[in-house]
C-alpha cells in the first residue's frame, strides 16, 4: 500500500503544486488511490475511443502520450506512463484485434470508450486495495 502511495506522490502532486505548497498537510490515501486509477481508466478510455475511431496503435499511442505525459512530473514518473500508455495500447488493441468500429453505430463509441475506462478504474482501485489487504 505505501509503495502505491509513494507512487502517486511522485507522479502527480509535484505536477499539481502540492508537494511545494504544503508539505506538512496529511495527504488523503484514498482520494490519492482514486486520482491515480481515474488517470489509469481515462487512458483505457482514450485508448478504445482512438482503436473505435479507427486510430493504428500508433496514433492511438501519440493520443495518450499527448494528453497524459505532460503531467509527469519527473522522468521517473514520465517512464512509468509510457509503460502504462504501452500496456494500455496493446491491451484494447489484442483484445479488439478483431473488432472495428463497425460493432456499434458511431453514437454508441463513446458510451463504450467510457463504459471501458470505468472498469479499468474499478479494477485498478481493487488491485490496490488486494495488494494492500496482502501486505498487512
Amino acid at each position: 500500500m505505501k509503495l502505491q502511495i509513494a507512487l502517486a506522490l511522485t507522479l502527480f502532486l509535484p505536477a499539481i503544486g502540492l508537494a511545494d505548497t504544503q508539505p506538512q498537510q496529511p495527504f488523503d490515501e484514498e482520494k490519492i488511490r482514486q486520482m491515480l486509477c481515474r488517470g489509469f481508466g481515462g487512458m483505457a478510455r482514450d485508448a478504445m475511443q482512438a482503436k473505435l475511431d479507427g486510430k493504428s496503435s500508433t496514433e492511438a499511442t501519440q493520443i495518450l502520450q499527448e494528453r497524459f505525459l505532460p503531467i509527469a512530473s519527473n522522468d521517473y514518473s514520465r517512464e512509468i506512463f509510457e509503460k502504462k500508455i504501452e500496456h494500455t495500447i496493446w491491451q484494447v488493441f489484442h483484445l479488439m484485434r478483431d473488432i472495428d468500429g463497425s460493432i456499434l453505430p458511431a453514437a454508441e463509441h463513446p458510451k463504450l470508450a467510457h463504459d471501458y475506462g470505468v472498469v479499468e478504474y474499478q479494477e485498478c482501485l481493487k488491485s490496490i486495495v488486494n495488494q494492500a489487504a496482502s501486505e498487512q
